[in-house]
């Protein structure tokens, strides 16, 4: 159908009081952004083109106007309009039914997904987690975990602060590593803090901050569902950071670099990792892990990987040695 059929058989639609909703709102439209100078034509029927011109005024409330020029108005107007009804037409009748545009990850079932954001932050997402955000952060620094545990490691942007939000929690950062596990509808949201600072915040609670090792649990009072009762968010030191979520998954990571891996095996394990110099984190790795094996088999894989060693000291695990650049 072409443009010219395609606005005949529209106002023929409106003239039968046959149109949806949507048709009604793009001819009145049409109607109320014409001039009132019409050339000569005449592409509708006289009867017709007065009982659609008497429909329409009758709808917006403008008055009728003259018939003889009515007639000769709507056979230009059909023309003159055409590519705003069809623009309209298009955009009404071919819109998607859920386009808003976001970007939406879900990690399949025992296994754990590394993605990368447009600010150049790290989140991995533990089993059957759900992560969206607007392409290219759009509408700023901003993602919402609809479900499960997401491990962040955030950029530095002092100017652009960086926000979770997760079932009517708000965390809020600079940069830092961190976790939020979303839970079920009956059940807390957690936040833990692995390295840095967070504000955590409820719909009506004021803010708490975390440090490392620290962790917030929003949830509702009470259990009876149809009693709705205030929010509480408390921060109480995190003694074990490990969680069943990230033991015994399958862990594939594409160009991660040291530094990035260590952040999440801190998480995983609850144990801190420092470097003898900051170039050792900076070896890149493709590999998979299971974070169910013991850790020293993870480390003595990845030391083989970008020839380093490590040793266990009484702050943590230090790692030194040749690097990958040693090749």
């Amino acid at each position: 159908m072409d443009t010219q059929e395609h606005i005949a058989q529209l106002l023929k639609k409106y003239a039968d009081g046959n149109c949806a909703p949507e048709e009604i709102a793009i001819v009145e439209q049409w109607y109320a952004s014409l001039q009132l100078q019409p050339p000569p034509g005449d592409t509708v029927r006289p009867q017709q083109g007065d009982r659609l011109w008497e429909k329409i005024a009758a709808r917006t409330g403008s008055p009728v106007k003259a018939r003889r020029p009515i007639r000769r108005y709507i056979g230009w107007a059909a023309a003159a309009a055409a590519v705003f009804l069809f623009a309209a037409a298009i955009l009404w009748f071919n819109r998607p039914a859920d386009d808003t545009g976001h970007r939406q990850f879900t990690a399949a079932a025992g296994k754990i997904i590394p993605l990368s954001l447009p600010d150049g932050s790290r989140v991995w997402l533990s089993s059957g987690a759900s992560l969206r955000f607007e392409p290219g952060f759009a509408d700023g620094r901003h993602v919402l975990l609809e479900q499960g545990e997401a491990f962040f490691d955030i950029r530095q942007d002092d100017r652009h602060p960086f926000t979770v939000e997760a079932r009517g929690t708000r965390t809020r950062v600079l940069g830092t590593s961190f976790r939020v596990n979303a839970g079920l509808p009956d059940e807390a949201v957690e936040v833990t803090v692995i390295t840095g600072k967070v504000q955590v915040e409820g719909n009506s609670q004021p803010p708490v901050v975390l440090t490392r090792q620290e962790s917030a649990a929003f949830k509702p009072l009470g259990t009876a569902p149809a009693v709705k009762q205030a929010d509480t968010l408390v921060a109480t030191p995190q003694s074990a950071l490990a969680r069943e979520g990230w033991q015994a998954r399958s862990l594939d990571l594409d160009n991660v670099s040291t530094g990035e891996l260590v952040l999440l095996l801190e998480s995983i394990y609850n144990v801190r990792f420092s470097f003898a110099e900051e170039r050792l984190k900076t070896c890149m790795n493709t590999i998979s892990i299971n974070t169910g094996r013991p850790l020293p088999e993870i480390l003595d894989k990845l030391k083989l990987i970008n020839h380093f060693e490590y040793k266990v000291t009484p702050e943590g695990i230090l790692i030194y040695g040749a690097g990958c650049g040693s090749i």
